[in-house]
């Protein structure tokens, strides 16, 4: 859990984007509630879940503005360790930012969403464990956003358009000064 007030609310490293008549950040308020897990069965299975949610209130007087918001993220990730260096992970998350303010395009209050689902078969070569690393993965990924989401995007953007976006990628992690393993 965490809370936050005034120029702390922005974030650590992050630049207060809007602010009050006298350019100060008082009146921003954060709230947050993040909860992460991980369960490993013997050497077979593995998930990683987690999600948090997330009001944020900006400095300003404006009360219905697209920058005060709710926003919810929710991810399980499953891993199958078919053999001790080769998983195969399955990742479905759902996103989502409620504002207390009127989309432009609209004139509505529109609340953006999109569903993910991932594949990723990968080579973890220190073995068994969802947090084993280095993991170099091969990913594909089907995001389906709503027409909220898609509205957010600029107009020139081609992914605008789409109902469905395909994405195959690889990944390389590793955690340096890692004790895990």
């Amino acid at each position: 859990v965490r809370t936050a007030g005034g120029l702390a609310a922005y974030g650590e490293m992050a630049i207060p984007f809007v602010v009050d008549q006298d350019k100060r950040a008082l009146g921003a308020t954060e709230f947050a509630l993040v909860a992460a897990g991980n369960l490993e069965v013997g050497d077979v299975f593995g998930l990683l879940g987690g999600g948090y949610a997330r009001w944020f209130r900006d400095a300003d007087r404006n009360t219905y503005d697209l920058d005060d918001a709710w926003e919810v993220a929710l991810a399980v990730r499953p891993h199958f360790y078919l053999t001790e260096q080769f998983h195969v992970a399955a990742e479905l998350s759902w996103q989502m930012r409620e504002s207390a303010g009127l989309a432009p395009e609209s004139e509505l209050p529109e609340t953006p969403q999109i569903w993910k689902f991932a594949v990723m078969p990968m080579w973890v070569p220190y073995g068994e464990g969802t947090l084993s690393r280095p993991q170099l993965r091969l990913v594909y990924q089907v995001s389906v956003p709503n027409d909220a989401a898609r509205h957010t995007l600029s107009e020139d953007d081609p992914r605008r358009d789409h109902e469905v976006e395909h994405m195959l990628g690889l990944q390389v992690e590793w955690w340096y000064n890692s004790s895990y393993r």
